[in-house]
């Protein structure tokens, strides 16, 4: 295993959602797999998006390469893999200070990390596997789980060009929910519209 400044993009990810979920395993293959390719899509990281190469499998997007870092981060004693179903994913003692040392040379990844891990470790696996077809469709074609829908999960899917042209456009979320999406100096502002009383 590298020293700490020498450590790729995948490892540094796994490094950095690892620390993310402050020594409680994040449980399963495919949360972890969900995780890294929702912050590998974060603005700022194309060699790490490139590193992962994430394809189109069963549950969504998978990544070879992550799976072949982890085991790797595992015999290198940074990683600990507990097993069972669901495995959990864990820092070592090692692992959690060399973390701290790559934190400091990759503060932002870090952060996105935080906030991805914060909102998403604990949500149920499959409104992560929704959440992640309804912002990436594309990911869904080989899916044995393509129906999949969550009653936790809304999203709204907004023609960009047709709100630079219109500057303000009324659309409704994949729950029926109304919303006025306007342009301001610059700022993208999303209202929800009020319902009507039939």
């Amino acid at each position: 295993m590298p020293a700490a400044p020498d450590f790729t993009p995948l490892e540094t990810a796994v490094l950095a959602i690892l620390r993310s979920a402050k020594g409680k395993p994040v449980r399963g293959r495919t949360r972890l797999q969900k995780l890294a390719f929702l912050l590998a899509h974060v603005p700022g990281t194309p060699e790490l998006r490139e590193e992962t190469g994430f394809e189109a499998l069963h549950f969504g997007p998978f990544s070879e390469a992550l799976n072949d870092t982890v085991k790797m981060m595992a015999e290198a004693d940074l990683v600990s893999i507990a097993e069972g179903r669901p495995r959990g994913f864990v820092l070592t003692r090692n692992g959690a200070r060399v973390a701290e040392q790559v934190r400091k040379s990759h503060p932002q990844l870090f952060k996105e990390s935080e906030r991805l891990v914060e909102i998403l470790a604990n949500v149920p696996q499959n409104d992560l596997i929704a959440l992640v077809y309804e912002l990436y469709p594309g990911f869904a074609k080989e899916s044995e789980i393509r129906g999949i829908r969550s009653a936790n999960v809304d999203a709204v899917h907004v023609p960009i060009e047709a709100l630079l042209k219109e500057r303000t456009i009324e659309l409704s979320s994949t729950k029926g929910t109304r919303y006025e999406i306007s342009v301001d100096n610059d700022r993208l502002v999303l209202r929800e519209v009020e319902q009507e009383a039939q």
